[in-house]
Formats: structure tokens, C-alpha cells, sequence
């Protein structure tokens, strides 16, 4: 059977930046592709190629044999390659199958004459896109709210009225870029039961997604990208054997630090406790009924796949995001309903995930930024004690100390983390909590990472890690959580969870495929 779709060898640049790299293979009629991998991968830089958005800069797409690659997303959309997007978009105040209309692109469209003066073309093609949006809807299920505001549905509803607006296209390739993420999982259930039924009908579908029990149970075939390159491809139980796949997932490489506490050293008392937490991100809950402590000179990692809630988790803890329920009690207080600005004076220093450093400023104008809390509003209060800091900060990392007077903007990535580490530490910190520090970084440089967490946790630094990298995390931890889908689904130390087949199903999925289902 002749493919439906090619991709040939595709690269794409930004600059200096490879995006997708050589990237290569085929999807046939009826066939269910997952794309997955970690964050930073270049999955949703690859559909924006396939349906038009950008060229490639080298390489070629074809579709039906005919090459692609050159064509506009509405030329390429008019040749029935439908496609959703990872935050719904929608027209709050119309109705739902409004809504969907909008995906009706096979026609053509009335022009300003026709739709002022109502002729008989445009009311023929409101029918044509009326009598689709309604097929599609009946097809996701949501035939019963088609007249209903679209503000008002669901976050779930808000995902399959966008699978509905993209098959009002009638196509036979659909591109669904991560369609489970904030849905329950009654609506996961729902939604796989629709790809299978869209598969039996000969739709093609490519979908990207971390929910791996989804990508498991319904996907004919993986392609996996790690850094911008295909590293594997083949079934589920092919993919979840893979060595090069596993250490994209769980960290690769041996890590040979140990914390302290598994040398017998005595942890403080408990500094934070997390009391079933929940916390909505949007109309998504993202936490729910989170248990968690950290002991003083502790360091707990928090593990999990892509849309775990891991970065929600230390968001919440941080007072970004208020919590719906539960509690925080923090060096015995209660900081539920604490702010962000005012969590940083309690000794809560949040290091982001994107680094966020002040790329036109010096790499000690950054680092005095972070001691604001103990230079005060007028900058000149304890200017002695924030000299100490800066002078213990750049003996922890002499790197940044040879680099001092740079722009932070011409640092490297592993450059920019450290000092996105090393700023959080110039507020002294009581409690440090690390979002995804080896995103984006070279193994080398992740290995870098991890020594100088190891030396804070030697100096008795108290940190929660949220880390991808699970080797990595697991070498330096003393302690760590799995979170899958906003829940703790295991915990226990390093040599426990290693052993945990819980660990490589948050990740990978389970060992066996579930059976299909027409």
C-alpha cells in the first residue's frame, strides 16, 4: 500500500538552533502514529511543518505522493490534513457548532456581499457547513450541547469540540497535538474510543501526547524524537524496550553521587508538609489530593512525565498558583494562601524551569537581583551580608566567576541554569525548589547540574527537585515522588523506586498492550 504521508529527511533551523533533524517516516491509510518525547524534543515544531505553518530547510513532506512542504496551511488544509493545537481555541460567546463551522474549509467561502445580502451561495454553503459541523460533533459525542455557548463547556468538551472543528475537513489525515492533556479519564477513555473509530474508517492520525497508557493502547506505531532527532521507531512494545528510548525518558548515563542521608547522616525536623493538595490550572485540575513532607537538609525529587503537574507542584508551593484545596504548612505555618512575593521573604526561592535570567544584564547584576529580599527597597541594607553570599555563590560555582562581568545572554544553556540556580541561592534560601534543570541540556552539562546540586545537599541545602531525568534525580535524591496525571502514584527512596515498576509505567506505560478495540 502506497503511504499516505512522507516525511523525508527534514530538518528545519532557527539560526543556530536544529529544531528537527533528517527526520523520516511514513503513515498509511488508517494507521494511528504517536509522536512522543521530552520536552524540547521538536513534536510540535514537526506538525508545524507537516500542515504548513513553516518550511522546512531541508528535505521534502508528501502527501498522496504529491510534495507538500511548500504549500500554505489553508493549501494544505484544502488537501483534507486537518489539524488541533495544544490550547483550544475557541469563540466563547458563539455557539458550539459555530464553532465547529469555522473548520469547514472544502468549500468556498462567501464572500462580504454575499453574507450582507444573504444570496443563495451563501446560504448553500452555511447548510454544507452546518450539516458537517453537526456530523462532527455527533461523532465526539456532543450532539446534545451543539447549540450551547462554547464559553461555557467543559475543558474536555472545549478539546473534542477542536477534534470536531478539524473534521469538519473531512480528512483523511488528522494532527491531534497532545488532545489528552487536562482531560480526566473518563474523557481519555472517550477519546481513544474516537481514534479507533476514526482509524476503522481510514483516517490517518498522527497525534502527540505524554499520557503513554493512551499512547500505548492506541497507537499502530511510535516515532520517538529526542533534541530535534528521530532516535526510535517502531510499535508500542518495540518502543517501550528501547534502550536509547528508556534513557531519553529516565536520564541516561551513570550518575555516582550519593546524598549524605544514605551514609547515615540525620535530617532535621519536617519543613514542609503538603496536605492533600489541589490545585485547577484554568478549568484543568492539575493536583489533586498531592501528600508530600521534606525534612530539614533534605533533598526530595519529584518525578513524572511531561503534564504531570510536577511544575504546578512548585508553583503552588511558591504561591503562583492558589490551591482549590488542602494545605501547605511550611516550617510550621500554614501558607496556603500565601503570595508569590511574599513566599520569597519566608526563604521559598522558586528556579524556573525557561531559567528566566536578564539576558541585556551582567552575571553579577543577575545574582544581586536575587538578594533582594535581604537588600531591601532602597538597596542599601545588609550590603556586607549580600557581598558573603555572592562571594560563597561564585566559590560553589567558579564558572560564573570567570564569567562575572559577561552578558548573561551570552552564556551557554548549562551557563544560564547555574546562574538561574545560583541567583535563587543568593536569597538564602530556607527551602529551594528546582524546576526541570537539565531541560534542553547536553549530557555533560546535565551531569555539571547535578554536582552542584549534590554540593548544596552535602551543605545541607533543602531543595524539591522537579526532574524528568530520573536517573540523574534518583543519583543525588534522598527521597522522591512519582506524579502521573496530578496524583502521587509512588514514593519511597532512590533504591526503592529503582526497583519500582511503577517508576517506568509513569513514563513508558505498562509492559503489555491492552487490546484494541474497533
Amino acid at each position: 500500500m502506497e503511504p499516505l504521508l512522507q516525511v523525508c529527511e527534514v530538518t528545519k533551523q532557527f539560526g543556530g538552533l536544529v529544531a528537527n533533524s533528517d527526520i523520516s517516516f511514513t503513515v498509511s491509510p488508517g494507521q494511528i502514529t504517536a509522536v512522543i518525547g521530552p520536552n524540547g524534543a521538536g513534536k510540535t515544531t514537526l506538525f508545524n511543518l507537516i500542515t504548513g505553518i513553516w518550511s522546512p530547510t531541508k528535505g521534502e513532506i508528501r502527501f498522496r505522493g504529491k510534495a507538500i512542504h511548500q504549500l500554505s496551511p489553508e493549501g494544505v488544509a484544502s488537501l483534507g490534513i486537518g489539524r488541533t493545537f495544544q490550547t483550544p481555541q475557541t469563540f466563547g460567546g458563539l455557539p458550539v457548532v459555530e464553532n465547529v463551522m469555522v473548520g469547514w474549509a472544502r468549500g468556498k467561502r462567501p464572500g462580504l456581499f454575499g453574507s450582507l445580502f444573504s444570496l443563495p451561495s451563501t446560504r448553500a454553503w452555511d447548510r454544507t457547513a452546518r450539516a458537517n459541523a453537526t456530523a462532527a460533533l455527533q461523532e465526539v459525542g456532543l450532539t446534545a450541547v451543539a447549540e450551547a455557548r462554547a464559553g461555557a463547556l467543559s475543558f474536555g468538551e472545549r478539546r473534542l469540540m477542536e477534534v470536531a472543528r478539524a473534521l469538519t475537513l473531512q480528512p483523511d489525515l488528522l494532527l491531534l497535538d497532545e488532545p489528552a492533556a487536562g482531560l480526566t479519564r473518563a474523557e481519555v477513555r472517550q477519546l481513544a474510543a474516537i481514534m479507533k473509530r476514526l482509524r476503522n474508517k481510514g483516517v490517518a492520525i498522527i497525534f502527540i501526547e505524554h499520557d503513554v497508557s493512551t499512547v500505548m493502547e492506541v497507537a499502530d506505531q511510535i516515532v520517538v524524537l529526542n533534541f530535534g532527532k528521530k532516535i526510535a521507531g517502531g510499535t508500542p512494545e518495540e518502543i517501550r524496550r528501547n534502550s536509547q528510548v528508556r534513557d531519553a525518558y529516565l536520564g541516561s548515563g551513570e550518575f555516582s553521587m550519593r546524598p549524605p542521608a544514605e551514609a547515615g547522616q540525620t535530617l532535621g525536623p519536617t519543613l514542609l508538609q503538603v496536605q492533600d493538595l489541589a490545585t485547577d490550572r484554568g478549568s484543568v485540575r492539575a493536583l489533586s489530593g498531592v501528600n508530600m513532607e521534606v525534612r530539614e537538609g533534605e533533598l526530595v525529587a519529584v518525578l513524572g512525565a511531561n503534564g504531570a503537574g510536577k511544575t504546578t507542584l512548585l508553583g503552588t508551593l511558591a504561591g503562583l498558583y492558589p490551591p482549590v484545596g488542602g494545605r501547605v504548612v511550611y516550617g510550621g505555618q500554614d501558607i496556603t494562601a500565601l503570595k508569590a512575593e511574599h513566599a520569597v521573604f519566608r526563604g521559598l526561592s522558586l528556579v524556573p524551569e525557561q531559567r528566566q535570567v536578564f539576558t541585556n544584564l551582567t552575571v553579577t547584576d543577575n545574582l544581586r537581583l536575587g538578594a533582594y529580599n535581604t537588600l531591601g527597597f532602597a538597596g542599601r541594607r545588609n550590603r556586607h551580608q549580600v557581598q558573603e553570599q555572592l562571594d560563597w555563590v561564585l566559590e560553589l560555582l567558579p564558572r560564573l566567576r570567570e564569567r562575572r562581568n559577561q552578558l548573561a545572554g551570552s552564556l551557554s544553556g548549562g551557563e544560564q541554569q547555574m546562574l538561574a540556580i545560583a541567583r535563587s541561592l543568593m536569597s538564602r534560601p530556607r527551602l529551594l525548589l528546582l524546576d526541570e534543570p537539565s531541560t534542553g541540556l547536553a549530557p555533560r552539562l546535565v551531569e555539571e547540574i547535578f554536582l552542584v546540586l549534590h554540593q548544596l545537599r552535602t551543605r545541607g541545602t533543602t531543595t524539591v527537585l522537579v526532574e524528568q531525568n530520573a536517573r540523574a534525580a534518583l543519583a543525588v535524591a534522598d527521597r522522591a515522588y512519582v506524579l502521573e496525571r496530578g496524583t502521587i502514584r509512588a514514593q519511597g527512596t532512590p533504591a526503592e523506586l529503582t526497583r519500582n515498576a511503577d517508576l517506568d509505567a509513569a513514563y513508558l506505560g505498562q509492559a503489555k498492550r491492552a487490546p484494541v478495540a474497533g
